[in-house]
């Protein structure tokens, strides 16, 4: 209720909250460290798992590449 009317209970929320908030910001830091990474480590994987398709689609068969196979199955 401010600072007039303080009491122990209202002192001890405060304190609580103070606390809580700088626990729940070291998790967020976490949380948003954590979920970059998995997004890096994603695309990374992604970007390999493409690349190696793509070679496969080249070198078994006559066209040039994943968007060269993509291209003739479309416009023939």
């Amino acid at each position: 209720m401010g600072l007039l009317f303080s009491d122990d209970a209202e002192d001890q929320a405060a304190t609580m909250m103070q606390n809580m908030s700088v626990g729940m910001t070291w998790q967020f830091r976490y949380m948003r460290l954590r979920w970059m990474m998995i997004a890096l480590l994603t695309f990374i994987i992604g970007g390999f798992t493409v690349a190696l398709v793509d070679y496969f689609i080249f070198t078994s068969s006559g066209n040039n590449g994943l968007i060269g196979l993509l291209i003739s199955r479309w416009f023939g």
